[in-house]
């Protein structure tokens, strides 16, 4: 990895430290195997910002919508529908300027949903995604997304 992509992998982890601080919105979750793949599908509402979880492999990804969303040559607007592959290795954020849905899809020889996402990403990840579900039962369910509100602007 180039120094450049360095400091943006470590700005996306400082962001998502501070998105962590916010009340935690959870994106509904579709996810299934079929043949040789796994398909996982979330819903992101407008104005939600969120990261994703570091892939070990390389996969296809689909959106639906308009997001802005980081790249290795910056942030990349994506409106409509887009098809593209995703680096293994890499933590993403992403900004849904309209309602959008996104899709992973990976190739694999599991058969069963259970322990899918350990599969898929790294241990630290894992715990991220732990503290982050703990986080939200604790504020006693789920919260709308509110871009205004996450970035202090009146």
């Amino acid at each position: 990895m180039n120094d450049l992509m360095q400091v943006l992998q470590q700005r996306i982890r400082s962001m998502e430290a501070e998105l962590l601080q916010q009340p935690q919105v959870d994106f509904p979750l579709l996810h299934w195997i079929e043949a040789d793949r796994y398909y996982r599908a979330i819903f992101i509402p407008a104005g939600c910002i969120l990261t994703g979880a570091v892939h070990r492999l390389e996969h296809e990804c689909m959106s639906l919508g308009s997001i802005l969303v980081s790249t290795d040559s910056g942030m990349r607007h994506l409106s409509g529908y887009n098809r593209f592959w995703a680096e293994a290795g890499k933590k993403r954020i992403g900004l849904a300027l309209e309602d959008t849905i996104w899709l992973n899809i990976h190739w694999t020889n599991q058969k069963s949903l259970e322990g899918i996402e350990e599969w898929l990403s790294y241990p630290e990840e894992h715990k991220l995604i732990q503290a982050v579900r703990e986080r939200r039962n604790n504020q006693g369910g789920l919260q709308r997304c509110n871009l205004p509100q996450l970035m202090n602007v009146n």
